[in-house]
């Protein structure tokens, strides 16, 4: 294999230049969390100068093969992210390297086609949609209005209702969410088509005569669901002070949680034990590919029955198949503790990196 390298590396030619960075690449990508912490960096900056030597083709080919990838370096998804957006596309949608800096940088200082990219992704944050919303034009919002896993502030809420007056798709695509607040609810009705109206009274389970009385019982809903989700957060910080002073061990805790349907409150145990971020977390259990959630339940020790649980959770939040479950399973008996640590140590040092530069 060194000999093959060696004798691609010599040739300049276009062609031998794109079969180096394609056997470099598979190198990198196949078992890429097992790598050191040091040839992780060596990968990095021999693919980074690969990149610049290739034409576009052979870096879409690339972006689409580690798109998808938890241990891809951050300097090579940024590069990829702001490159033609043929390669930027699969890294702005689906890479879960990417900071919500990273992205809302993206919103400000690329075009609309990157930030159309950015609005298919599985989850958005508000500080992101806030940033597209901002300097994107009409595609952008039609296109972030319409993705149910983006989440909005009530100011890119406001936003929106005020331009569906004026944009039928994006006035279409508020109907149909199930996170409107009352005031927005408000200024669509009177806007709203008769088969609009319908949709919007079908998504609540009413009719249009009381849509009125809908609207009062949403924002009773959702003080009432606010509350909830405030205790079902301060019981989880009450298990981590529990787990930290060895009242209950983690397996348990996260069984609780598990058996209450509490993904998000899982996210944050894990997210303390583990001393990352709960937006990394949150990311990696709320994602399809698992992965993420395999690596990081494994760099804590969770007990495979308690993962196991954690991956049926998973698959019943993301409307999976419950197989998925098992195979994840499957996948999470093969994965050592020493392993997935160095994976995790990685992930820390890309947020200490992200951390430091200034914005």
């Amino acid at each position: 294999m060194l000999d093959r390298l060696t004798a691609l590396a010599s040739d300049t030619s276009s062609e031998k230049r794109r079969e180096l960075l394609s056997e470099i690449s598979d190198l990198f990508l196949t078992d890429s969390e097992l790598h050191s912490d040091r040839e992780i960096l060596l990968f990095r900056d021999v693919l980074t100068r690969m990149l610049d030597l290739v034409d576009v083709d052979a870096r879409e080919q690339f972006s689409n093969v580690s798109a998808n990838n938890a241990c891809l370096p951050r300097e090579l998804a940024l590069k990829l992210a702001n490159d033609e957006i043929n390669v930027a596309e699969p890294i702005l949608k689906q890479s879960p390297v990417l900071t919500d800096n990273d992205m809302i940088s993206i919103s400000r200082d690329k075009g609309d086609e990157h930030r159309v990219a950015l609005a298919k992704r599985e989850t958005l944050s508000e500080p992101v949609t806030d940033a597209l919303l901002e300097h994107g034009g009409k595609p952008v919002w039609q296109e972030v209005s319409s993705n149910k896993g983006a989440c909005f502030s009530e100011n890119g809420m406001n936003r929106m209702a005020e331009e569906a007056c004026h944009d039928d798709v994006l006035r279409d695509n508020l109907a149909e969410r199930h996170d409107l607040p009352k005031n927005v609810a408000e200024q669509l009705l009177p806007i709203l088509p008769p088969d609009a109206k319908d949709r919007l009274a079908r998504l609540f389970q009413l009719d249009h005569d009381k849509a009125e009385k809908l609207l009062d019982d949403a924002q009773f809903k959702a003080q009432a669901e606010s509350l909830a989700t405030r205790q079902d957060r301060l019981d989880a910080r009450i298990l981590i002070r529990k787990i930290q002073n060895g009242q209950i061990s983690l397996d348990d805790a996260v069984n609780d949680l598990a058996d209450h349907d509490q993904i998000r409150e899982i996210a944050l145990v894990l997210s303390s034990v583990a001393e990352l971020p709960e937006s990394v977390a949150n990311n990696v259990l709320l994602q399809v590919k698992d992965e993420p959630s395999i690596v990081l339940c494994r760099s804590v020790d969770l007990s495979d029955g308690s993962f196991h649980k954690v991956a049926l959770l998973r698959a019943r939040k993301l409307r999976l198949p419950e197989s998925t479950a098992h195979r994840s399973l499957s996948e999470y008996k093969k994965i050592d503790l020493p392993s997935a640590q160095r994976a995790i140590r990685f992930v820390k040092m890309r947020q200490a990196n992200t951390l430091s530069i200034p914005r």
